[in-house]
């Protein structure tokens, strides 16, 4: 139970959902222990309305996280969607930026030649990780729509 709480507060605290805002809350998995204290969840977590379910419903725009077999589905109010799809958009705009930057570096044979071979490794790195952030939020992006 205290995992659920904490990720449920985690999810809140990241999307940026006031502490004083119901939330819809979706449990998606078989649990008994949270069917048997769902009046302790809803005292701990402000809730409009808690469901358990086996399989995921559809929902608009909405925050996941996961307790062992247990998923958590949050959706997101209208005005927080638009405010995460434009955080989404502003971070895919920045790496894709930072991504082309470090593709015309690394495919500049003068910098290839003259510069550090460790400096070289960790830009190709950095653009890897760029690259995989950069695909981890088009997911959310498409996701979304």
């Amino acid at each position: 139970m205290e995992q659920i709480i904490y990720t449920i507060r985690n999810i809140r605290g990241e999307m940026k959902i006031p502490p004083s805002m119901a939330i819809d809350l979706y449990i998606i998995g078989e649990s008994d222990t949270v069917v048997k204290n769902k009046k302790i969840i809803e005292a701990l977590i402000k809730t409009s309305k808690i469901e358990v379910t086996k399989s995921a419903p559809e929902l608009p725009f909405s925050a996941t996280g996961a307790v062992g077999d247990l998923k958590i589905l949050i959706p997101l109010p209208k005005e927080l969607a638009e405010k995460e799809m434009d955080r989404l958009e502003k971070g895919r705009e920045k790496l894709s930026h930072q991504i082309g930057q470090l593709r015309n570096q690394l495919a500049n044979e003068g910098f290839l030649a003259n510069a550090n071979p460790a400096f070289v490794e960790k830009q190709k790195q950095t653009l890897k990780s760029a690259e995989a952030e950069l695909q981890a939020i088009m997911a959310k992006l498409d996701s979304t729509l």
